[in-house]
């Protein structure tokens, strides 16, 4: 019977009120970080569920966060902390280990431990003249238990204020992590927001300007050029308090095209007001110009602009191509380095969409890689988005794949899916876990109820939220 070895979540923005897993009052959709939503509760019981099937005396799996774990872009930083508190008094005494692969909007995680990691290493050195520049990635295939090993200190030291995890560490690594199996194969866990130029801007800015520059096709290079920019932006503005706040609300409405309209229409009106830049003259014609340059500068280009925003499908063209980019390039190249020859066989795991699916895909150093993304935990729409969804990602001791769909938007009801290529079978572990999840049996049934009702609350709330934005003055 296969076991459950790794279990892989992403995109729990713990700390947002948009997430199903950070608890809210129903009546002003506030923030109640000191005690745990009921879907996390849920969540926890369910996993619970699915581990107990493990034979016993199997050592607990260990637990992948693949990044967006932490909201540290639109949140506040002590109720973020608050909130992950609840997430490790539940979840986390199910698992021997946690290893943690920052996102964009948890990227800071990242920069603390990447501080720790070069401390270490200057106090292994017997001479500060032998020190070499800061690294901004750690391996692919780690050694956790040998010089790889990197404490993300803050989050430990989290944990175990909890009870009964007094012992717990919470393990760095970042982009990608990676796991080596039998048969030649691996499993890489990423959290994926590399696949959007957005998160590579920096690098092209400079290719703009200097003609004998590219876009860097080593992760590590790739990461030194853009990390400020995704750490400044995407990962530290919750805690800048009122402007946080303002970010948080563009944020929000660079998801509908007439919130983002009411938004920079409010700016022109401010902007005309209090600044006499284009007709010193006349306030209204001044507000008229800057509403036109606005909208169609902003407004058209922002609103949808992101890949989780794209509607309909799982996956848009441009993605994927960014998706093959990285596969094919970055990451091809950090596997190269340091497994020759590298595995055969290629699962990749990633989130960062908030849209799961699996798919069987060919790269160009893996044919036949198993490709699967864990979706999100947030809800901010106004109305159901089906190809939105929350899965976890199951692992086994041979490195099959399984995708657990807790929900799909506007079908609170889970499931279980394998990426299976054309005219193959299904995994024992898709077997086993098939007759575990019986969406009509509890906990399952309970969960898809608890889910759907949280979810409508969040749109209400939001879309309370989004008809104040063109009240901005």
């Amino acid at each position: 019977m296969p076991d459950v070895r790794y279990v892989c979540l992403s995109d729990l923005h713990l700390g947002e009120e948009d997430s199903l897993l950070t608890d809210i009052e129903p009546s002003t959709g506030k923030i109640a970080p000191n005690s745990p939503s009921p879907v996390l509760r849920a969540l926890a019981g369910c996993l619970g569920e699915v581990l107990r099937h493990n034979a016993p005396g199997s050592p607990r799996p260990t637990l992948i966060l693949a990044g967006d774990i932490l909201e540290l872009a639109l949140a506040a930083s002590d109720e973020v902390v608050k909130v992950f508190a609840q997430f490790a008094a539940l979840l986390l005494e199910q698992f021997r280990e946690i290893v943690y692969v920052p996102g964009n909007h948890d990227h800071h995680v990242w920069e603390i431990a990447r501080e720790t990691q070069y401390l270490n290493y200057m106090r292994r050195l017997d001479s500060l003249e032998k020190l070499e520049p800061a690294w901004h990635t750690t391996k692919v295939f780690m050694d956790l238990a040998g010089k790889d090993r990197l404490v993300q200190e803050s989050l430990t030291e989290i944990a175990r204020g909890v009870a009964r995890l007094k012992d717990a560490e919470v393990f760095a690594a970042y982009p990608n992590y990676g796991l080596l199996g039998p048969g030649d194969r691996c499993v890489v866990v990423s959290h994926g927001h590399f696949i959007e130029p957005l998160y590579h801007l920096m690098s092209t800015a400079t290719s703009l300007v200097f003609a004998d520059h590219a876009v860097p096709g080593e992760v590590d290079d790739l990461e030194a050029e853009n990390f400020a920019w995704i750490d400044f932006f995407w990962s530290a503005m919750g805690r800048s308090r009122k402007a946080g706040d303002a970010v948080e609300r563009i944020y929000e409405a660079s998801s509908d095209r007439r919130s983002l309209e009411r938004l920079t229409d409010a700016l022109a009106r401010n902007l005309a007001r209090n600044y006499n830049f284009l007709i010193p003259w006349s306030n209204w014609l001044e507000e008229q110009a800057y509403r036109c340059l606005l909208r169609q500068v902003l407004a058209k280009r922002a609103a949808g602009g992101q890949e989780r925003q794209v509607r309909g499908e799982v996956l848009s063209g441009d993605t994927e191509q960014g998706l093959r980019w990285y596969v094919d390039g970055p990451l091809g190249r950090q596997v190269r380095e340091e497994r020759q020859p590298p595995p055969s066989g290629l699962t990749f795991v990633f989130g960062h969409t908030h849209k799961p699916f699996e798919k069987v895909m060919d790269f160009a150093p893996w044919r036949g890689a198993r490709v699967l993304n864990t979706g999100g935990w947030v809800v901010d729409t106004v109305e159901p988005r089906p190809e939105q969804g929350g899965a976890a990602v199951l692992i086994d001791q041979d490195l099959n794949a399984v995708s657990l769909r807790f929900y799909q938007e506007g079908e609170y009801s889970v499931r279980v899916e394998e990426p299976v290529a054309a005219g193959a079978g299904h995994s024992a572990l898709f077997e086993h876990l098939s007759a575990i999840v019986r969406p009509a049996d509890e906990p399952w049934r309970s969960l898809g109820e608890i889910i759907g009702a949280e979810a409508r609350l969040r749109m209400e709330r939001f879309r309370k939220r989004l008809e104040t934005i063109g009240r901005l003055r």
